[in-house]
């Protein structure tokens, strides 16, 4: 949950200083002189920081883990397999171990 909420947290805080970079640079072209954007960083970072926390967390407490465990052995050998297939005429069927069944020796 803590990564999460980190996560959302720096997302907001980016938002935040991508809209204020983006106002600054309108508001120095204007000439009017506006908000100075030192303290434009701090106004938008903080709601939008805290903003996105808020989601992050309720992202993680809403999400589903799930966890495989093996139900049988695989088997340690490559094994070949031809045959008749329904509307088909004939099938063919490779099995490659592959992670812990291959190095079962």
């Amino acid at each position: 949950m803590l990564r999460d909420t980190g996560i959302g947290l720096a997302f907001g805080v980016g938002a935040a200083i991508l809209l204020t970079k983006a106002s600054c640079a309108i508001d120095h072209s204007s000439g009017d002189g506006g908000v100075p954007c030192e303290i434009g960083y701090v106004v938008a970072g903080v709601p939008l920081g805290i903003l996105g926390a808020v989601i992050g967390a309720h992202i993680a407490k809403n999400h589903k883990t799930e966890q495989w465990d093996r139900v049988f052995e695989r088997a340690s050998e490559m094994s070949l397999l031809v045959g008749p297939a329904p509307h088909r005429g004939f099938a063919v069927g490779l099995s490659i171990p592959f992670g812990d069944g291959a190095s079962q020796r």
